[in-house]
């Protein structure tokens, strides 16, 4: 903790961003705090990635999120129909049934009662058991 930059020293560095160099600091220091959590196990994370989409009238319709839970092992699917609200898991992470099919429910659950989180490239979400 001694070698990581202090609230003031990081508010100096932003001083002369606008609103999306801000929003962008913000995001990036709840992801790293995010980390840090999930690796003292105090919390879990699901990191979901996009890796296609499909428009209809240049909305999203359909998209395919890659997902890994607690930032560790291999990467599952997960296939989101958002015009019809229909999600289902195409792909395990690691193929495990007890863990991580528990987080991908959980991120299918978040992402559709989010609708603003469908245009974002990559997202991390935070859940306690």
């Amino acid at each position: 903790m001694s070698s990581r930059s202090s609230f003031e020293e990081l508010a100096t560095l932003f001083e002369g961003s606008g609103t999306s160099g801000a929003e962008r600091a913000y995001r990036k220091a709840l992801d790293k705090l995010t980390t840090i959590l999930v690796e003292e196990g105090i919390l879990h994370a699901v990191h979901l990635k996009r890796k296609n989409i499909t428009r209809k009238k240049k909305e999203i319709a359909t998209a395919i999120y890659l997902y890994q839970v607690d930032f560790d092992g291999e990467w599952g699917e997960i296939y989101f129909d958002f015009v019809n609200q229909v999600a289902e898991i195409q792909q395990l992470a690691e193929w495990d049934r007890m863990i991580s099919k528990i987080f991908a429910k959980k991120a299918i659950c978040y992402m559709q009662n989010n609708s603003m989180l469908i245009n974002l490239k990559e997202l991390e979400i935070p859940f306690f058991l």
